[in-house]
């Protein structure tokens, strides 16, 4: 139940780190928002030790965004990710060389999700039945 309070780019990470997202449906050139967690957990030490330190009858808000310095593009954050992902394999995955290919139009999407993802899963369901082992 604590992968639902991750946010979603986090699972996408792991994920596409064990080999199962080897298709991705995005703008490369969107940018995405991410703040290192560093950064977030000095905003948390900041909140709490001004809440400890100072009475006041409102709590001290701290807004931890990203800079134009941090933001990156889509297809920076994939290529990351992959090379991060080939270099240290995490455990248990899927393939040992992935492979992220970030597409901007939906039905190309659809057609090449078609041939990585649910291709092979027919084909792999096919041989499971005329083995006649029980299908995942």
């Amino acid at each position: 139940m604590w992968s639902l309070s991750q946010p979603k780019y986090t699972q996408w990470r792991s994920k596409i780190g064990k080999g199962f997202i080897k298709v991705f449906n995005a703008d490369p050139k969107c940018k995405v928002n991410l703040v290192p967690a560093d950064i977030v957990a000095n905003a948390h030490v900041l909140a709490a030790w001004s809440l400890g330190t100072k009475r006041c009858a409102s709590p001290l808000v701290v807004n931890c965004t990203a800079t134009e310095k941090l933001h990156i593009k889509v297809s920076e954050y994939c290529e990351t990710i992959t090379q991060l992902v080939n270099e240290f394999p995490l455990p248990q995955s899927f393939v040992k060389h992935t492979n992220m290919i970030v597409v901007p139009y939906k039905y190309l999407y659809c057609i090449i999700a078609a041939y990585y993802h649910y291709l092979p899963a027919i084909v792999l369901d096919g041989m499971s039945r005329i083995l006649g082992t029980k299908s995942r």
